[in-house]
């Protein structure tokens, strides 16, 4: 860690855990989900906020991670084809 003050500190977390959220929500809207243990995840954030983890390889392992996303469930009352034209 690095000798800068607790707030500052505290301050890099939060604006990097937005910066998770945005990137979760990018994938996400791109067909992409992050597949990685909660904890790995958390030491990772925390790395880059911090400054032990670079942001070459935060974004390495980002990729390493990410997985085409899941069908999401069905939806009563929708349907996936298209109207018969009757």
């Amino acid at each position: 860690m690095t000798n800068e003050p607790e707030w500052l500190l505290e301050a890099a977390v939060r604006a990097t855990h937005q910066m998770l959220a945005a990137a979760l929500t990018f994938l996400s809207v791109h067909g992409f989900r992050l597949e990685a243990p909660k904890v790995e995840t958390y030491s990772m954030t925390v790395g880059l906020a911090d400054g032990t983890v670079s942001e070459t390889a935060f974004a390495s392992w980002l990729e390493a991670h990410c997985r085409p996303a899941k069908p999401g469930p069905v939806v009563p009352g929708r349907t996936t084809s298209k109207p018969s034209g009757d």
